[in-house]
């Protein structure tokens, strides 16, 4: 925690807790903030994994900078979105073969009414369009999220 507040010139995080996030059996150490500029739903987090050979965290360069992340542990699934008000993104990563591996990113530009939501799935090398309406938050059937609840489900 002393870490972050140095280099974040003393942004105060909204969380911090400890959760497994790459299924080791040890606790990785989470800090949740949110962003000080642009538009749109700007939660983050910086995730430190706890390193055995090391005896230390170390940061995760794949899930941190996630913005408005949820962590479906069961699922061993992690989705974020960034949805200003012109166009947006976002992204599913699943773990898969010991490590995070994005198996889907999500497009959008805000046409209102009108607005397709491009699904690219990188792995199967496919893509599908979806029309809905553009919103703050993505369409759970378009990108499965738990903003507005605890981001860890457990």
């Amino acid at each position: 925690m002393n870490r972050f507040l140095i280099e974040w010139g003393g942004l105060g995080p909204e969380y911090d807790t400890l959760i497994d996030l790459n299924y080791d059996g040890v606790d990785d150490y989470v800090i949740g903030w949110y962003g000080k500029a642009g538009n749109g739903l700007k939660h983050n987090w910086d995730v430190f994994i706890w390193d055995v050979v090391g005896n230390d965290y170390r940061r995760d360069s794949v899930l941190t900078g996630l913005s408005n992340p949820s962590f479906f542990s069961k699922d061993s699934m992690v989705t974020s979105f960034y949805l200003p008000y012109g166009s947006g993104h976002g992204e599913r990563l699943e773990w898969l073969e010991g490590r995070w591996q994005r198996t889907m990113e999500v497009l959008v530009d805000n046409e209102e009414e009108q607005s397709d939501w491009v699904l690219s799935y990188p792995l199967a090398k496919r893509k599908e369009v979806i029309r809905h309406p553009y919103q703050g938050v993505p369409p759970q059937r378009i990108l499965r999220h738990l903003y507005g609840s605890d981001q860890f489900d457990q």
